[in-house]
């Protein structure tokens, strides 16, 4: 694969296109992707992206694609996008396969703003014969001779990536939704989402956000946290593969990471992509796949990482406060740091209250200086508050300095999501 992003593509020619075009296609085995980003505009003026004009106006070989980053318009500059041009359709898959390892899925807001935008001001017209390619450099090759992460191979043949066709109509078929498809997202979310985008930049808005979530976390979960030791991300899956780095590069070897029988089905494979190494523990169906603290001791290989859902997912069972309490202190005895995923806490079952009781929560603990050492304890606003294309999540760490690891591998969510 060559990546081409030089500077006569500021003001390019027919010239300069029609040789590259004919040297792509004396190596058809090769991919040629041209990063045009820096010099794209999004707006109507004559002169603004001459490299789409005179490329639209050519036949393109199969083998190159455009590449287009757009993160510089003027009004939100952080609501990120990239796409591809002539692309073969074969890649959607991978592309799929990766979004769901990684749950690096676009926020709505970003979506529905670029959507609006190409619509008023931008029109691509390319040939049709663009459209179903057969001949694709490397087609004719078997599969271990491209150029993919031996990782993210072995995670897309996982069966969680498996087509599962599914018929509404299925009398049998149980329905697991979780309220974004029950409820409207909260006013008050709308309205800040809006003042997030006409609002001007703030540096300090990710810091302000951190304090708000512990305001919230006191209100939830009955604890006193400081924002050093909160992580932000568009989502909660990007804070589990920043988690898996930061482990292993402070273990400096795979961590071994124990989750139970019956967990989340993309789970195993985004462990794997991200570098852990999987310790199953045996659970039963009849306990909701529940780990118990004796399940704990009895594990013949140590794991780095004890991780749990509270709520169980799929299961949807909560562990009692005995329960969180013992698993916490038999997890700081053996020195296992635990991880508690709370994405659906809030969704409690309505004999509970209003609000889930916060001694249920792993995090009521993260104010015990004797086992918050060894919490990470994952929340955001998407399933509890019907928001589930807003992709914002934080993850509480034990000290400053897990919580800075894991920033490093993370990008804040945009600026409007952070302000709603």
């Amino acid at each position: 694969m060559v990546v081409l992003s030089p500077v006569q593509f500021s003001a390019p020619s027919a010239i300069v296109l029609n040789a590259l075009f004919e040297h792509a296609r004396k190596h058809p085995d090769r991919w040629y992707i041209i990063d045009d980003s820096t010099h794209f505009d999004i707006g109507s003026q004559l002169d603004s992206n001459m490299l789409l004009r005179i490329t639209g106006q050519m036949q393109i070989p199969d083998n190159v694609v455009l590449l287009y980053g757009l993160i510089k318009n003027i009004v939100c500059p952080d609501l990120e996008l990239s796409f591809l041009i002539n692309a073969p359709d074969r890649w959607v898959e991978g592309f799929d396969v990766a979004a769901e390892l990684t749950y690096s899925r676009i926020p709505y807001p970003s979506q529905l703003y670029y959507e609006w935008l190409f619509d008023d001001l931008l029109s691509f017209p390319f040939p049709g014969q663009l459209a179903g390619k057969q001949n694709e450099p490397g087609s004719s090759n078997s599969a271990d001779q491209r150029d993919f992460r031996k990782d993210f191979l072995e995670a897309s043949k996982d069966p969680s990536f498996a087509p599962k066709p599914i018929s509404t109509k299925d009398k049998d078929l149980i329905r697991f939704d979780y309220g974004e498809f029950e409820h409207s997202v909260p006013d008050l979310l709308v309205k800040g989402l809006i003042k997030g985008f006409v609002e001007p930049h703030s540096d300090v808005l990710a810091e302000t956000v951190k304090y708000r979530i512990t305001s919230y976390l006191a209100h939830t979960r009955r604890a006193m946290v400081v924002p050093d030791r909160i992580a932000l991300a568009q989502g909660a899956f990007p804070l589990f593969g920043a988690l898996i780095r930061a482990l292993r590069a402070r273990l400096g070897r795979r961590p071994r990471v124990a989750i139970p029988d019956g967990s989340y089905g993309p789970l195993y494979p985004m462990l794997l992509y991200h570098g852990a190494e999987i310790v199953p523990i045996e659970t039963v169906a009849d306990n909701g796949f529940a780990v118990t603290p004796e399940m704990v001791k009895a594990m013949k290989e140590k794991p780095d990482l004890l991780w749990l859902t509270q709520p169980g997912n799929p299961s949807g069972l909560l562990y009692e406060s005995s329960a969180v309490s013992n698993l916490l202190k038999i997890c700081a005895e053996k020195e296992i740091y635990l991880l508690a995923d709370e994405i659906f806490f809030l969704l409690s079952d309505y004999r509970l209250g209003d609000w889930t009781p916060h001694y249920l929560s792993f995090g009521s603990h993260l104010g015990d200086s004797d086992l918050s050492k060894y919490l990470f304890m994952v929340d955001g606003a998407s399933k509890a508050y019907a928001a589930g294309g807003l992709r914002s999540g934080f993850m509480v760490s034990p000290d400053r300095e897990w919580s800075k690891a894991i920033q490093s591998h993370l990008d804040v969510p945009p600026a409007a999501i952070l302000r709603a």
